[in-house]
């Protein structure tokens, strides 16, 4: 990866794995290789991508718009669809919900896909979603 440290310090606190927090250029090296190579026409660098994603994500402000709805990461149980309806209401269109499961057999929200114009500047409808691997009530787990 060929980010600043400065730039590597933002990422760090503002686009981490919650999976594996330490994991720092490993992680966002990943995420290039699977998905800014197919933007390089887009983006002069890595670093544009990485600022694209960030101002996406002050952009959706996903969190506050769960908060918005009374959907906190607190191990609480919500359901599927008010995770959903609430994200909608940030970006205008449905998220994909990926969940996994925790040692109790829990369906957690593990990620959210959303989809993103030729441009990585503002939000489309997907045009396919996965089948979903939720359960209709999910965990949102504290991170």
């Amino acid at each position: 990866m060929q980010l600043d440290k400065e730039f590597e310090s933002k990422l760090t606190t503002q686009w981490p794995s919650f999976t594996c927090p330490n994991i720092g250029t490993k992680f966002w090296a990943h995420e290039w290789n699977k998905h800014g190579t197919c933007a390089i026409s887009v983006f002069k660098n890595q670093r544009d991508y990485f600022q694209a994603g960030l101002d996406l994500k002050e952009k959706s402000n996903l969190l506050h718009a769960l908060k918005n709805s009374n959907i906190e990461p607190n191990y609480q149980f919500y359901n599927v669809e008010d995770v959903k309806e609430a994200m909608k209401t940030s970006i205008g269109y449905y998220p994909w919900i990926e969940c996994n499961r925790d040692s109790e057999g829990n369906s957690q929200i593990y990620q959210v896909y959303v989809c993103v114009d030729r441009n990585g500047k503002d939000f489309i409808e997907c045009p396919v979603l996965p089948h979903g691997n939720c359960d209709s009530r999910v965990q949102f787990a504290k991170f």
